[in-house]
């Protein structure tokens, strides 16, 4: 069996070493780890690399990861090659894809980067690969490596989206206990805190930490 996880720098190992939570889950699992994260993977990527595996009907457990949202992306003739890392897996369709970034973005396009719109737009897309991969027999749960995303019901584009997320339960955590507020509420600090503060990428306690948790959902659906 294939345990399948993806993410964008958060579920990447530190600077120097090896483990991430997708590494001990899988041991855990007994699986063979196939960790498709990489730095400054846009959800929409996430998205995509999620259905191209499931086209490879691997047998496998899917944990796909939503890192930051705030990312857009755009295609590319110039494909990167150079400073692909082989120690994570991609796809090579990827390869021309480069995320547009909020930092990015100049007074023109500062308007792209609507934080109500950019959460709820991607509920809708989490919500539609949901259930494309639950119609085709996948077994799988999609979890939150960012920030809890705010259900601001007072937007209009939202609707009744937030309901749709809540009633399925391998969202595990959309809404609460994001990895990253996980780790602020357990006094658990980035290991580049001294450059990102809070918004840094997990050390190797908060790994553990986070595997932890992600093992009281996936247990429901491999025992």
């Amino acid at each position: 069996m294939k345990f399948y996880y993806d993410g964008d720098s958060h579920s990447l190992a530190p600077i120097g070493q090896t483990q991430t939570t997708g590494h001990i889950l899988a041991n855990k699992l007994g699986y063979t780890l196939e960790h498709y994260g990489s730095s400054g993977k846009s959800p929409a990527q996430i998205i995509r690399s999620a259905i191209r595996y499931s086209f490879e009907d691997e047998p496998s457990f899917m944990a796909i990861g939503i890192g930051v949202v705030t990312r857009l992306e755009f295609f590319t003739d110039k494909v990167p090659l150079e400073n692909k890392s082989k120690e994570y897996k991609r796809w090579l369709e990827e390869d021309s894809i480069v995320s547009f970034q909020i930092q990015d973005a100049t007074k023109e396009t500062q308007d792209l980067f609507q934080w109500q719109y950019m959460e709820v737009n991607l509920l809708f897309n989490l919500l539609q690969l949901h259930d494309y991969l639950l119609y085709n027999g996948k077994n799988f749960i999609i979890h939150n490596l960012g920030w809890n995303i705010r259900a601001d019901k007072d937007f209009i584009f939202s609707n009744k989206i937030y309901n749709e997320i809540n009633n399925r339960p391998r969202f595990v955590n959309i809404f609460s206990n994001s990895l990253h507020n996980l780790m602020k509420d357990k006094n658990l600090k980035p290991w580049d805190y001294d450059k990102y503060k809070d918004a840094g990428h997990p050390g190797g306690d908060s790994h553990a930490m986070y595997a932890g948790f992600l093992w009281e959902y996936i247990k429901k659906y491999v025992e």
